[in-house]
C-alpha cells in the first residue's frame, strides 16, 4: 500500500519503472522518493538566488535569503511530518518557481538594458533556463496538473536540465560571449515553434477531438505558413546592424580610395564605419596593427590598418547597445578586403598616369626637342619647314597613338639615318653611319622610341655641347639585338654634370626598361655613348611592359 501511495501521489522518475521499485528496499524507495522533489525544490533556491543576485544585483541583500526561506519551508512542507500526504503539492510548487523564474530572469533583462555583455549572458542564460526548466514543467509538472498523463516519463524529462547545466557552463566562462546574443534568440525561436506546434496539436486533438495525425498534420502547416514567416520578420527588426546598399557601399569605398588628402580621407572613413555600426566611440590604433578581430568579449572590434589608411578600433556598436558579433567581423573583414581592392586600383591608376607622363616628357625631351632645336639653327627655309612638319607628325604620334604602331626595322633604320645625317651636315659636321644589314624584321613601339631617342638625344648633345667636327654612328646586328655606338671629337664634358641631366637619365631609364643597357665615357678626345637594346627577346619586353 505504501509503495502504491508514493506512485499514485508522486508521480516520480525515479520509481516509475517497476523493476527498480522491485530491486529496492521499502526504507530506499521512501528515501529516493523524498530526494526527488527535494532536489528539484534546493534546485529552484539556486536558480532564483542566481537571477535575484547575477549579472547585476536586483534585490537588497536581505531579499536574497528569501528564496532560500520560502523554498526551504515548501520542502519541510512536502517532506516533513505529513509525508507523503503533501507531495500531490511538489508540482505546484515547482511550476510557481518556473513563473518566478522567468519574472526574475526579465528583471535582469530590463536592470542591465545599458550592458551589452550583461544583456548577451542573459540571453543564453534565460534560454537555456527557460528551456531546461519549462521543458520539464511542460512535459511532466503542468500535465500532471491539469489531469494528464505526462508527455514523457520524468526520468527523462530530466534530461531538459542538461540544457541549464550547458548554458550556465557557456555564459559563465564567457565562451564566444559576442555570439551568444544571436545563439539565444535562435534558440529562442525555435523553441518557440515548438512550444506552438505542441500547444496547437494539443487543442486541436482535445478542444476538436480531431485525430493525432491529422491535428499534428494542421499544425505542423499553420507553424510552417504563419509562425516561420513571421520569425524571419521579427528577427530582421531584431537586427541592429544598419545595412547599406551594395551600390552605395562601393560608391563609398571608392571614394575613401580617391580622397587625396590624408585628413580628408581619414574623416571619410571613419564617417563610414560609423554609418555601417554606429559604434560608441572609434580610436585611432598602432600602425602595426594587421590583423582585424573581436577583442575584450566582442565589446571592441579591432580593424586593420590597409594602405595608407589608419588602424580603427570600433567601442560598442549601436551606441553601446550590444557587443559585436563574428558576423560582424566577417562584414568588416569583407569591407576591408573590398578597400584593399579599391586602393591598390587607385593606386595602379596614379602610377600609370604618372608613368604616362613621365614617357610624354621623355619624348618631348629626347625626340621633340632635337627636332625643334635643329629647325632653329638650320639657315633653309624648305628644312626648316621639313622639321617642323616632322616634329608636328612626332607630336601627334606621341600624343594620339603612343602604344598601338610596330615598326619596320629597316625602314626605321633608313628614315633615322636620313634625319641625322641632315642635322649634322646642317651644322657642318662630317658624320659617318655604319650599320649591318637587316633584311626584316618589325619592333614595337617602345623599341623604337628607345632607338630614336638614343640617336637624336646623343646627335642633340653633339650639337650643342661638345664643339665636334666629326661624328660617328655605329649599329651591329647581334645574336639577341642592337649595339648601338654614338661618338664624336669634341672636347667631352663634365659627368658629374652630365649624370644629373634629364637626357641621360631618361635613356638609362628607357633601356633599363627593356632589359636593356645604356652608358657613356667622355674625355678631352671625346664622348663615345653606347646602348644594347635586345630587339628580339619578346620575353624581355613583356616582362617591361
Amino acid at each position: 500500500m505504501v509503495v502504491s501511495a508514493f506512485r499514485d501521489r508522486a508521480g516520480l522518475g525515479i520509481v516509475e519503472r517497476r523493476d527498480l521499485q522491485l530491486a529496492l528496499s521499502l526504507k530506499a524507495y521512501s528515501v529516493a522518493c523524498r530526494v526527488n522533489p527535494g532536489g528539484s525544490l534546493l534546485f529552484g533556491i539556486g536558480m532564483v538566488t542566481l537571477f535575484l543576485s547575477y549579472p547585476r544585483r536586483i534585490v537588497p541583500k536581505p531579499v536574497l535569503w528569501l528564496p532560500t526561506l520560502l523554498i526551504g519551508a515548501c520542502i519541510l512542507l512536502v517532506l516533513g511530518p505529513g509525508w507523503p500526504d503533501n507531495l500531490n503539492n511538489a508540482p505546484d510548487f515547482i511550476a510557481i518557481i518556473m513563473v518566478a523564474l522567468l519574472l526574475f530572469i526579465a528583471a535582469q533583462v530590463a536592470a542591465n538594458r545599458r550592458d551589452p555583455a550583461a544583456r548577451a549572458m542573459l540571453g543564453w542564460l534565460g534560454v537555456s533556463v527557460a528551456a531546461g526548466a519549462g521543458g520539464f514543467v511542460l512535459t511532466s509538472i503542468l500535465p500532471t496538473l491539469i489531469g494528464l498523463a505526462p508527455v514523457i516519463e520524468q526520468s527523462t524529462a530530466f534530461l531538459f536540465f542538461l540544457i541549464i547545466y550547458a548554458g550556465i557552463a557557456l555564459a559563465v566562462t564567457r565562451y564566444r560571449l559576442f555570439d551568444l546574443a544571436n545563439w539565444s534568440y535562435g534558440i529562442l525561436f525555435y523553441g518557440l515553434g515548438v512550444a506552438l506546434l505542441l500547444g496547437l496539436d494539443a487543442a486541436l486533438i482535445y478542444g476538436l477531438s480531431l485525430g493525432r495525425a491529422p491535428a499534428f498534420g494542421i499544425a505542423l502547416a499553420a507553424i510552417c505558413m504563419v509562425y516561420l514567416p513571421l520569425r524571419d520578420k521579427v528577427w530582421v527588426l531584431l537586427k541592429r546592424n544598419r545595412e547599406i546598399p551594395a551600390e552605395e557601399l562601393y560608391r563609398r569605398v571608392t571614394r575613401i580610395a580617391h580622397a587625396r588628402d590624408p585628413e580628408d580621407k581619414q574623416r571619410l572613413l571613419r564617417k563610414f564605419w560609423s554609418d555601417i555600426f554606429n559604434p560608441l566611440r572609434i580610436k585611432d590604433q598602432p600602425a602595426s596593427t594587421t590583423i582585424t578581430a573581436l577583442q575584450d568579449d566582442g565589446r571592441i572590434l579591432t580593424l586593420a590598418s590597409i594602405g595608407n589608411l589608419p588602424a580603427l578600433s570600433l567601442e560598442l556598436a549601436g551606441q553601446g547597445s550590444r557587443l559585436f558579433s563574428s558576423r560582424d567581423l566577417a562584414r568588416a573583414d569583407a569591407i576591408l578586403s573590398l578597400l584593399d581592392a579599391s586602393l591598390s586600383q587607385h593606386e595602379t591608376y596614379l602610377q600609370a598616369v604618372s608613368a604616362e607622363r613621365l614617357r610624354i616628357n621623355r619624348d618631348m625631351h629626347d625626340n621633340i626637342g632635337v627636332l625643334l632645336l635643329s629647325a632653329l639653327h638650320t639657315g633653309l627655309r624648305e628644312r626648316k619647314d621639313l622639321l617642323i612638319r616632322q616634329t608636328l607628325a612626332d607630336l601627334r604620334e606621341l600624343i594620339s597613338n603612343p602604344d598601338q604602331t610596330d615598326w619596320d626595322l629597316r625602314d626605321l633604320l633608313a628614315d633615322l639615318r636620313a634625319e641625322i645625317i641632315t642635322h649634322f651636315e646642317a651644322a657642318h659636321i662630317t658624320v659617318t653611319w655604319q650599320a649591318d644589314e637587316i633584311t626584316k624584321g618589325r619592333i614595337s613601339h617602345r623599341l623604337a622610341h628607345a632607338l630614336r631617342a638614343f640617336l637624336r638625344e646623343g646627335t642633340s648633345n653633339i650639337l650643342r655641347h661638345s664643339g665636334a667636327t666629326e661624328a660617328k654612328v655605329r649599329i651591329a646586328l647581334e645574336s639577341d639585338g642592337l649595339q648601338l655606338t654614338l661618338r664624336d671629337n669634341g672636347s667631352g664634358f663634365d659627368s658629374s654634370v652630365a649624370s644629373l641631366g634629364n637626357g641621360f637619365r631618361n635613356l638609362r631609364n628607357r633601356f633599363t626598361q627593356l632589359q636593356g643597357a645604356f652608358s657613356y665615357s667622355t674625355g678631352d678626345k671625346g664622348t663615345t655613348l653606347t646602348a644594347f637594346l635586345p630587339l628580339f627577346s619578346t620575353q624581355k619586353e613583356a616582362a617591361a611592359e
